[in-house]
This record gives C-alpha cells, structure tokens and sequence, in this order.
C-alpha cells in the first residue's frame, strides 16, 4: 500500500494505491478546522440525537470534520484550524488529539509491514516546520504506514509538469505561503517559500471591509472561509466597477504577484538553475490563491514584463489544483517504493 497525505491549512487530502490493483487510485479529503460549541446540555443532547461525535474540553464542545456542516447553525464562531497560523499546535491538546483522529480517519488499514505514506506539510517563510513535519510523521508511523516528507511544490512538479517532461517552475500559492522549484528532467536545481500568501491577502480584506463574523459577546472573527469562498468564485464578468472589495483585492493581488515573479525570475536566471531559457519555459501553478480567476494571466504578463522578454514563459493553472499536491506526493511515494529513495529524489 502507498499513501499520500496534503495536510493543508484548510483541508486535508488523501490518496492511496494498493499494489494489487494498481488501476484503482482512492481518494478522500477532510477539513482541517473544527467548531466550538458552548458546552450545554441542550447542545449535547442536539448532537447525540442527530449521531455527531463530540470531544468535550474544558466549557466548549468540539466537532471536526464532515460533522462541522450539520452544526454551523449552533455557533456564531468561524471554524478553527487545526494548523494555528500554519503550525502544529503545541500548547494545543485538544487539536492535536484531533490531528491524530484525521489521521486515523483518511489513512486506510496498512496491508502489511513496509507500507509507505508521503506527507506534505504547511509550509511558512517565517520559520522552520521541521518540528511539525516530525509530529505529522508520528501520527502517521502510529497508524502503522512507513513516512517521508515531500515539499509542496515538488510535489506539484510530479504531478503538473508531465507534459513538459517534468521541467519547468512549479508554485504553489497556498495560504501561509508561497513555494518555488525549479527542475529539469526531474531533477531539483531550486526551491524557495515566499511570503506571499492566501491568508495575507484575506486579512488585509477583512480589516479593511470589516469582512468579520462576531461572538455573542462582540467580539470580531477574521472569517477566513467566507471571505476565501467569495474571493474564489468572483469571476472576470463580475467587473470591478462600483465594488471597492473586488478593486482592492485587484490591487493586492497585483502587488502579490509583483514579488512573485521576481522571485521566479531570479530562480531562473541563477547560474544553476538548469533550465534552457532559449526555449518557452512552463510554469505550473497549485494552491487557493491560484484560483482566483486570472491569476495565471496576470502572473504571465507579470513575468514577461519584469525580464523584458528577455525569457518566454507559459503559464497555466494545474488540473485539479485542489488535488495537484497529494497526487504528486503518491507519484513521489511510488518512486521511492519501485526505484529506492535516490532516483525518487532526482524524479521529484
């Protein structure tokens, strides 16, 4: 059995191949935030009859994953993420419990000793995750698989770059960061995380609109998923006249790109980059901001302005961006299980 698993900062995707029917690729997602409720018994109660498992902690009712749906109508809080800021929570008992139930959840029973699972990690430009991608490996050595860690955009060059032969530029643009790699034929020449990021570009809307949701007692709520989910179906035919939000993000997004593409550009124009820049040079993106209508047009135009069109890039949107990551990591895992770790690491 092989596995992969994208922990993302608002969802969490799996995928599996069993050996013996390797035609048959399984696939499975969940969210990775949960709800507070008041610890009630009227709450309880309302749980229990309609079969909503509960982790009681301390004066709240905690429900995670599918369950989350049936029971927005009981809080006026958004979902908390089981990744704070990105993060494994640490001080955190309850989230990490429930890291270990997803786990338990989305990874089917191993068929035998040697199975193996890829586990992509959040990623952030502000500091090292290595602890996190540790503590991701343990919950997933405890549901009895073998573990490696792969990063986002490898993963992405495995899964979005076949056509080009698996040269190019991968980003992902996800929502505590942004990850760069460059490869040719395979083979990793760069990476680099970039602050540039979905959550940035959401908090500077919410507290410039007051895009907020509030507790019973008026307290504000930056709500992530809302202002995502109204920023991820805007299309080019809504415009922007008269609508100061859709404007705004225009601008920030424009902003957002500016640096992306330096960052791409001096990547690819490094010395050992690998890359043959007399030819068009694709770039694939993945991720919750690659989403928003656009983007890979505005990235192209940006690119090709800042070099002069010194380079010619092509750049496109992965299919099925939401699923690009975890398909890469199974892609990596069966690499590292058929042609051993080396020619996995030169593959991805």
């Amino acid at each position: 059995m092989i596995c992969s698993l994208d922990f993302g900062r608002y969802r969490t995707r799996a995928m599996s191949l069993n050996a013996d029917r390797p035609e048959a690729v399984w696939s499975s997602e969940c969210a990775s935030t949960y709800m507070v409720l008041p610890r009630s018994e009227v709450v309880r109660c309302a749980l229990r009859e309609q079969g909503i498992p509960m982790l009681n902690c301390d004066q709240s009712i905690l429900v995670a994953g599918a369950d989350q749906e049936r029971v927005r109508e009981l809080s006026s809080l958004p979902p908390v993420p089981l990744f704070t800021n990105g993060r494994v929570p640490r001080e955190d008992a309850p989230a990490r419990q429930l890291l270990h139930l997803l786990v338990q959840s989305l990874l089917p029973d191993p068929a035998g000793s040697g199975d193996l699972c890829v586990i992509t990690v959040p990623e952030l430009s502000h500091s090292d995750t290595t602890e996190d991608a540790e503590f991701l490996e343990r919950l997933v050595r405890m549901r009895g698989y073998e573990s490696r860690v792969l990063g986002a955009a490898e993963a992405l060059m495995l899964s979005g770059t076949r056509q080009y032969q698996f040269s190019g530029v991968s980003v992902v643009m996800g929502a505590e960061a942004s990850s760069i790699c460059i490869a040719r034929r395979g083979l990793v020449f760069s990476k680099e995380i970039l602050s540039e990021c979905g959550n940035l570009l959401d908090r500077q809307l919410a507290e410039e609109f007051r895009m907020n949701t509030w507790d019973t007692a008026g307290v504000p709520y930056t709500d992530f998923e809302q202002i995502r989910h109204w920023r991820q179906h805007l299309s080019e035919s809504s415009g922007i006249t008269g609508d100061r939000r859709v404007a705004r993000l225009v601008e920030l997004i424009g902003e957002s790109v500016s640096r992306l593409a330096e960052a791409v550009l001096q990547a690819v124009g490094g010395a050992d980059a690998g890359l043959d820049t007399t030819a068009q040079i694709p770039v694939v993106l993945a991720g919750g901001v690659a989403k928003t209508p656009g983007m890979a047009q505005q990235l192209e135009s940006e690119l090709h302005q800042q070099c002069n069109r010194r380079f010619r890039f092509c750049v496109e949107v992965t299919d099925q961006p939401d699923q690009a990551i975890v398909r890469g990591a199974l892609v990596y895992g069966l690499l590292d299980s058929e042609s051993g770790p080396t020619a996995a690491v030169r593959a991805a």
